[in-house]
């Protein structure tokens, strides 16, 4: 072997291994973009706007499906929770009533789960705005705001669950 073709030889194993690592780095930087977003809430941070925010959002997203609503109750407490606290929910209102820690309604604080026994739902569930509003999905008026105390809803409580952070006893 002449020594031309042994530098020959071995600048192309250096090429080789050159690409091979550039094509490592690249696979492992697009793997990382691919990651769950890193969540918008933190602590001292009011849950409230946050939650309106998204709310507000999702319901520009709702009103581009032809009168359909996009979401249901859970639906719509488990796009929340994902999109604001990369928190993922069961699908169900039925079992998201088992997730976190039971609050007692006069602890209630904003980002709390609120969950009700009406006559024309087995179970239906809304995330606390604040002391007396809370946002969830109407049949037919889709994402909305309603006060928690009005009679309706009143007469229909059923339990709060705390997901952000423990419930204080």
């Amino acid at each position: 072997m002449n020594a031309f073709s042994y530098r020959s030889r071995f600048k192309a194993q250096g090429h080789l291994n050159v690409i091979i690592i550039f094509l490592s780095i690249i696979f492992t930087v697009s793997c990382a973009r691919h990651k769950a977003p890193a969540p918008r809430y933190h602590p001292g941070v009011e849950a409230e706007s946050l939650i309106r925010e998204e709310c507000m959002r999702l319901k520009k997203t709702q009103c581009n499906q032809e009168g359909d609503n996009y979401f249901d109750c859970s639906g719509l407490v488990r796009e929340v929770y994902k999109n604001l606290f990369n928190i993922e929910l069961p699908r169900t209102a039925k079992e998201q009533v088992l997730e976190g820690s039971e609050v007692d309604r006069a602890d209630l604080r904003a980002g709390d789960l609120v969950f009700f026994k009406p006559p024309d739902y087995t179970c239906h569930v809304g995330i606390l705005l604040g002391k007396d509003r809370f946002v969830h999905v109407s049949k037919l008026k889709g994402i909305i705001v309603s006060q928690i105390d009005e009679y309706y809803w009143d007469k229909y409580y059923w339990t709060g669950r705390r997901i952000l952070g423990e419930a204080k006893k």
